[in-house]
């Protein structure tokens, strides 16, 4: 145990002892899930807070009873830790702790920072602030209330002249990174086998894909078994992908009218013919398009990418009995 400015401070060893969880899981589940960031001591050896301890132990407890690290990941530390602070034996324990660390609750204390690193294109800035946003939120929190909006305001600045493209670049990458994660995350919390398949990818020639990772990520959480395809996909290799994998739905998204208005008749003509449902979104879509939709095309807004809207989506329109026998 280390104390320092006034903060108590434990070692690797001393968490798995107090837990019953081996080091090297620690380590993995510490890399994997990124419910703790330990600090480094002067020799570089992990030092983790009074709270990580706590969250730690709650969590060798859970799975001890049956519950899927998975599934207590897709919580969130916030969310753990409330459940910690509910209890009982630790009400006094993480009472002080708790209110110290998680005062400061407004989502703009987490986007402000990821603007600010984009601006001065600081990497380390805008790992950090996702970090945090993650340490501290639930996913879909974090998700949809931190890292959709920054890249929204990150676009108007981009727009009107005060971060340059490196700096929209930057964000860009990082949070891809960090929705894949997410992505992956949600997809082992799942506890049960899904039959809905889903394939997402953009439009040709389309290169923007934040916001169909974040409708990836609320399919994944509404139980859709994803693969995600990218950005710019050709419309021949999507059709050989749909052969092969018989997927029960395509979500495909196109941010540039041009684009749209190129490829809209040829994807019209191709859920004609496929026995999947389409779903087509971004904002370029025109929500009255009725080439799209007499083609059995499902369009939709910005809005359901949270993972209730989604869901609600799927088992009212994916599901239902529609032209092509979904």
């Amino acid at each position: 145990m280390t104390i320092s400015a006034q903060k108590t401070f434990y070692k690797i060893g001393t968490l798995a002892r107090e837990s019953g969880i081996s080091e090297t899981l620690l380590r993995a589940w510490e890399k994997r899930y990124q419910l703790w960031f330990p600090e480094r001591g002067p020799g570089g050896h992990r030092l983790y807070s009074q709270e990580d301890l706590l969250l730690i132990r709650h969590i060798a407890d859970a799975t001890r009873s049956g519950m899927r690290i998975g599934e207590l990941a897709a919580l969130g530390r916030r969310q753990l830790l409330q459940n910690i602070k509910g209890s009982k034996e630790t009400a006094g324990s993480l009472e002080t702790v708790f209110e110290e660390e998680l005062s400061d609750t407004t989502l703009e204390c987490y986007i402000s920072p990821l603007v600010s690193a984009a601006e001065s294109v600081n990497p380390g800035e805008l790992r950090n602030g996702l970090k945090r946003a993650l340490l501290e939120l639930s996913r879909d929190k974090a998700v949809y209330g931190v890292f959709i909006p920054a890249m929204v305001k990150v676009g108007e600045l981009y727009l009107a002249g005060r971060i340059n493209v490196a700096g929209e670049h930057l964000i860009s990458n990082i949070i891809e990174y960090y929705l894949h994660n997410c992505i992956d995350q949600a997809r082992q919390a799942a506890s049960i086998k899904t039959t809905n398949s889903v394939l997402c990818g953009c439009f040709p020639g389309d290169e923007h894909k934040i916001g169909l990772l974040s409708v990836a990520y609320g399919l994944t959480r509404s139980g859709c078994d994803v693969t995600f395809l990218g950005s710019a996909l050709p419309l021949d290799a999507l059709e050989l992908t749909i052969k092969q994998l018989q997927p029960t739905s395509v979500w495909l998204s196109v941010t540039n009218t041009k684009i749209y208005k190129k490829y809209r008749s040829e994807f019209a003509e191709l859920a004609r013919n496929c026995p999947c449902q389409f779903v087509l979104g971004g904002q370029a879509v025109r929500p009255d398009d009725r080439l799209l939709l007499k083609a059995g095309c499902k369009l939709w807004t910005a809005a359901v990418s949270q993972p209730e809207a989604i869901h609600s989506f799927i088992m009212g329109e994916i599901n239902s009995p529609l032209k092509h026998g979904i």
